[in-house]
């Protein structure tokens, strides 16, 4: 059957609520650079195909080809991240924390501390942030969600993105092998 020349749709309130955010989730990356697929030097590398090992990006925390490198996890209460010689440990609030919001959550935040950290540093630069957080993943790479918790900290990453000139991706690190991140992000600092 052709399609007729207009067709009639009755849309709720909740789905002009969340048409508007899909709307604005599209939209609110328009100034950000976006890179052609087939691009020689870059082949692949922000849809996650990184040629380099784990072992060489931890010791320099670059890739080979010059972009930086930081790694984070985030524990029930905690974000570690490195990036070279530099660790960065940060106490999640108790409402952020286990059980209030989701490990999802505290690990694509934990991009947000590092960004907070070290984007001066990034200024016009590619960066590769490494999680082993597939939906962490996946929301960096896309540049949005539509998941209501993970929208607000999907716009702060953007935000430093964009004030910084960053071109932002991130790719996966198995869990086993991203030793370093975990041990900060459940580090206990003993007082006297």
């Amino acid at each position: 059957h052709p399609w007729p020349e207009s067709v009639n749709v009755t849309v709720t309130d909740k789905g002009v609520v969340s048409l508007h955010k899909l709307l604005n989730t599209l939209l609110c990356n328009k100034g950000r650079k976006y890179y052609v697929e087939n691009d020689v030097a870059y082949s692949g590398f922000w849809k996650g195909n990184v040629q380099d090992s784990s072992a060489f990006m931890d010791s320099s925390s670059l890739t080979s080809l010059g972009f930086p490198v930081f790694t984070g996890d985030a524990s029930g209460d905690q974000a570690g991240l490195f990036w070279g010689s530099e660790r960065h440990i940060k106490r999640f609030e108790t409402a952020d924390s286990t059980p209030n919001k989701s490990s999802n959550f505290r690990e694509l935040s934990t991009t947000v501390v590092g960004l907070e950290k070290w984007a001066n540093k990034w200024r016009n630069k590619r960066v590769l942030y490494r999680s082993d957080n597939t939906t962490t993943v996946s929301i960096i790479n896309r540049q949005g969600t539509m998941a209501n918790d993970l929208i607000l900290v999907s716009q702060a990453i953007n935000h430093f993105c964009d004030k910084y000139n960053i071109d932002l991706a991130s790719v996966h690190i198995s869990g086993v092998i991203n030793v370093l991140a975990d041990k900060l992000s459940r580090f206990l600092r003993h007082q006297d």
